[in-house]
């Protein structure tokens, strides 16, 4: 004997629906942290490449021209964007940290780049050696 088939319940098209909606959520979830993961490589290869242009510029500067205002001049042009927040913090002398130096030949300097993806921030401090060239 066969059973009287009427097609598609209601319950059958309920438990699919519910079925669809989940996968489609968690599909849509798992884009959206993909996208998210890949703007953060993006914007953290383009402040290490910001970085490493400021470094280099102030490699090639003198090591008596290197100031609070002329490292902040370099940051200015090298025309990052104001997303990023890099900042100088400080500049210190290694001869400030030990008093059996008497001579001034080792700078340390420090800076702090933060920014925001998705409501989330990122904070990086970076710092940078500058040795005097003696002749």
């Amino acid at each position: 004997m066969k059973k009287n088939e009427k097609g598609i319940l209601q319950i059958d098209f309920a438990t699919a629906f519910l079925i669809f909606a989940l996968s489609s959520a968690l599909i849509l979830t798992m884009y959206y942290n993909i996208y998210v993961i890949m703007t953060r490589i993006k914007v953290n290869e383009a402040l290490i490449g910001y970085v490493t242009e400021i470094c280099e510029e102030i490699d090639l500067e003198n090591y008596d021209d290197i100031t609070t205002d002329r490292v902040n001049e370099i940051i200015k042009a090298t025309n990052i964007p104001k997303e990023y927040n890099l900042k100088l913090n400080s500049i210190s002398k290694y001869s400030d940290t030990d008093s059996n130096i008497n001579e001034d030949v080792v700078e340390k300097l420090n800076f702090t780049a933060n920014y925001e993806i998705a409501g989330k921030e990122q904070k990086y401090s970076i710092n940078k050696v500058k040795i005097k060239e003696i002749n």
